[in-house]
């Protein structure tokens, strides 16, 4: 599925939401009443989460293991989260990308559940610094009954696991069996006996497309962001169509973001439309847009108001 067009259409939502509610500068309205101290912070709070030594060992394990070998499903899940890719903007936009092409691609009988076969069920997996990869420890035997274990480690030289300092590990855990879902995996992250990520991954592969969840959290020191995605792609004699929506929150700081993306392409023609809310507390900016190849037209409100409109050429 192409997905350039309307991706680009998400990519200027956000960015154009961003510096309007965070801009210093001449107001477009009066009185205005955003306090965009308290938004940044919410962000540095995020990024925070984001950042955390478990997190940190989980990118080590994927700078260091070709997860694709513990299967494609395997490999396919685990880069909705994708360990060795940048947070910020580019990450975004690769996870977005990858997203809608997994689900407009998946044919029926593309995946199979359960997914982890039972030979590699109930192994955990040690980095070996002489192999320069991880490898089953015959000796270890706390891995998940139907799911594999991955010890993590703080990043050492080169972003590569230092196997002096383990930090915790991962369970990558099959739900699959007796399950209605093609596909069910659920990712584990517990750093020095502390949960700091936990999320579950379903895949249906449908006649024309499929459908992909991700529902968790993941725990920094002081913080923890909640996340919920559906996506739904279909690509059916040259017309690709992609509907997501998506919540992202943290309770401590009654901080949010939530809204859909719709995108519709047919031969090289595409359109879409983006609707986005970041919530900081009572305050609110919602954006609001639509746009083609030729054309964008779209709005954004400050606490429910409207603060700017653009229109034009999306270039």
């Amino acid at each position: 599925m192409k997905t350039r067009r309307w991706n680009g259409l998400l990519a200027l939502g956000l960015l154009a939401g961003l510096a309007s509610g965070c801009d210093t500068g001449t107001d477009p309205i009066e009185p205005r009443t955003f306090d965009a101290e308290a938004a940044l912070e919410d962000y540095a709070a995020m990024d925070s989460v984001l950042a955390s030594s478990g997190m940190q060992g989980l990118r080590a394990l994927g700078a260091t293991s070709s997860l694709d070998a513990y299967g494609p499903e395997i490999g396919m899940v685990l880069a909705l989260v994708d360990m060795r890719s940048p947070r910020g903007a580019q990450g975004s936009h690769a996870f977005v990308r990858r997203m809608t092409a997994m689900a407009a691609a998946l044919e029926p009988g593309a995946v199979r559940s359960p997914v982890i076969s039972p030979f590699s069920r109930g192994t955990t997996y040690v980095y070996d610094p002489a192999l320069g990869r991880y490898a089953p420890d015959p000796d270890r035997t706390d891995a998940p009954t139907t799911g594999v274990r991955f010890v993590l480690y703080a990043p050492g030289l080169g972003g590569k696991p230092d196997v002096d300092r383990v930090i915790g590990h991962a369970d990558l855990i099959d739900e699959g069996d007796g399950s209605a879902e093609d596909l069910a995996l659920r990712l584990v992250v517990v750093e020095e006996e502390r949960t700091v990520l936990d999320y579950r991954t379903t895949v249906d592969a449908l006649d024309d497309g499929g459908s992909i969840t991700v529902e968790g959290f993941v725990r920094g020191k002081y913080d923890q962001l909640d996340f919920d995605l559906d996506v739904h792609g279909k690509d059916d004699g040259g017309l690709s169509t992609v509907a997501i929506t998506f919540d992202i929150w943290m309770d401590t700081r009654d901080f949010r973001i939530a809204g859909s993306v719709n995108g519709l392409e047919e031969g090289s023609e595409g359109s879409g439309d983006v609707d986005i809310t970041v919530s900081h507390g009572d305050e609110s900016l919602r954006v609001d847009v639509t746009g083609s190849d030729q054309s964008l037209d779209g709005t954004f409100y400050l606490n429910g108001g409207v603060f700017a409109t653009v229109s034009g050429d999306p270039d």
